[in-house]
């Protein structure tokens, strides 16, 4: 499969561990680098505890002072809009917004004008700031109101006609997805990468890895909120990085 994330990673299968952030970001540095010794290909940054604020001002510039500036750095802005959070990102290593990901992107089955207000608000901003990051759009997300299985594809390619890749989720934090609502929305959108956001962990990945690019992983690889464990974290990234297509 060709696409923005495979041109930007070189690799089919991509895991991009969550970095939660409590208490203004404690442990944040160290879950880093766990993640990188483990072998992660980048990070997500979440602001549970923290604020959008501090993630952009101090703590990306302090992570990739820490790591290099080639660290690939994505956030999910918890309570801020994708068109008011990319604005804040610029093309300076210290505050460059490699990844924004977002839990609700507006896609939904039967609401026709907050899809259409959610990819024009999205599309614009991004066009006018000239970014040029990867957009994960929740889509029959954990935060959303459940979609009937028939409707998934439909939801699906709606989806994938303004995002980078199509990020979804089980019903829960921590709470994995089934195998067939991952299998359904992949076949539905040939081309376009599938990222899965809950529930994987070193025990189930390999049902989702025939049909999932992306891994964003926090719960399954935690030794307690914001500490990364790293058997658990190596072994993750050890499978998703050995499955061939």
């Amino acid at each position: 499969m060709s696409s923005a994330l495979t041109s930007k990673f070189g690799k089919t299968r991509v895991f991009l561990p969550v970095i939660h952030l409590p208490e203004e970001g404690r442990y944040g540095m160290a879950a880093v680098g766990t993640a990188l010794e483990a072998g992660a290909d980048g990070i997500f940054l979440i602001n549970q505890g923290t604020s959008t604020q501090n993630i952009v001002q101090n703590l990306i510039p302090a992570m990739r002072a820490e790591f290099g500036a080639d660290l690939w750095i994505g956030v999910n802005p918890l309570g801020t809009r994708v068109e008011e959070f990319i604005p804040l990102s610029d093309e300076t290593p210290e505050r460059r917004i490699d990844g924004v990901w977002s839990d609700d992107a507006g896609v939904d089955a039967m609401h026709e004008e907050w899809f259409q207000h959610s990819r024009d608000a999205y599309l614009t901003a991004r066009k006018e700031t000239g970014w040029t990051g990867l957009y994960f759009g929740g889509t029959a997300f954990k935060t959303q109101d459940d979609i009937p299985r028939h409707l998934l594809p439909y939801v699906a390619q709606r989806a994938a006609t303004f995002m980078d890749v199509v990020c979804t989720s089980g019903r829960g934090t921590g709470v994995a997805s089934d195998v067939p609502k991952v299998k359904t929305m992949r076949e539905a959108i040939p081309g376009v990468p599938l990222a899965l956001a809950s529930g994987v962990t070193p025990e189930n990945v390999d049902g989702f890895l025939p049909y999932v690019e992306a891994y964003l992983v926090a719960t399954g690889i935690e030794r307690e909120f914001g500490v990364l464990d790293p058997a658990r974290t190596k072994a993750l990234a050890d499978k998703i990085h050995g499955f061939g297509d």
